[in-house]
């Protein structure tokens, strides 16, 4: 098990949540803009997380890493089984004509946010064609578990609740941009940035800047990948 991983994931929840709490809770103004910020770093920390858990990079038992990765996926509004599996086929063929999470990078950078949307919808379709019976169940139970979540965030959870369903809900319906084109297609200043922020150890600038190493090591956790870069470095 990959504890201090597991520990800087959950980290990285709790520190966002009360982030978006205590600044929501301050009005309008900078304030409002803060909780904007952590919300969109809480998205971040459960993306990676389920990330992580979809490759069982953090080695859980098998029954403990199933139950998380359907929690975390829930927190960003994505079924965390189908993710696993879509994923999956995106690194089996990675930009193949079949491969729905790399889709957007096979296009301009305007069709990828225009089709972001519908890219949404093709990755969680997809997953679950791709799920054995078994996890199928898993996918339906987390899709109405998402929308159950965004509802209860706009009826109860009062100005933190309704910002972080916004944001997230943004963040998700453009994943195709972020997550997929940029990725795929960044060009080499934007990956020598963010090699050269690889210091603050997040796990997205992570995944960013040694994208490639990932692909190649997808059992390293996101946090650790400038560690496998550097072994990788002294081995050459």
């Amino acid at each position: 098990m990959r504890i201090r991983s597991l520990v800087r994931h959950l980290f990285r929840l709790v520190a966002s949540a009360l982030g978006v709490m205590l600044c929501a809770a301050h009005g309008e103004g900078l304030w409002q803009l803060a909780a904007v910020g952590f919300a969109g770093l809480g998205f971040m920390a459960a993306f990676a997380l389920t990330h992580d858990l979809a490759h069982a990079a953090l080695r859980l038992p098998k029954g403990l890493n199933e139950v998380l990765l359907a929690l975390a996926g829930a927190l960003y509004f994505t079924s965390g089984h189908a993710m696993r599996r879509s994923h999956a086929k995106h690194h089996r063929s990675p930009l193949s004509v079949d491969d729905a999470e790399g889709y957007p990078a096979r296009g301009s950078l305007l069709r990828a946010v225009l089709c972001a949307p519908l890219d949404f919808l093709a990755v969680r379709i997809g997953g679950y064609r791709l799920a054995p019976a078994r996890e199928r169940g898993w996918i339906v139970l987390e899709s109405a578990l998402n929308m159950l979540s965004l509802w209860a965030l706009w009826r109860f959870g009062g100005a933190a609740g309704e910002l972080y369903a916004a944001v997230g809900l943004g963040l998700q319906l453009s994943m195709g941009v972020w997550a997929s084109f940029i990725p795929h297609r960044a060009p080499e200043s934007v990956l020598s940035l963010a090699r050269r922020l690889s210091f603050l150890k997040s796990p997205v600038v992570l995944s960013l800047a040694y994208h490639e190493l990932h692909h190649q090591q997808p059992r390293v956790p996101c946090d650790e990948l400038h560690y496998a870069a550097g072994l990788q470095k002294e081995a050459a």
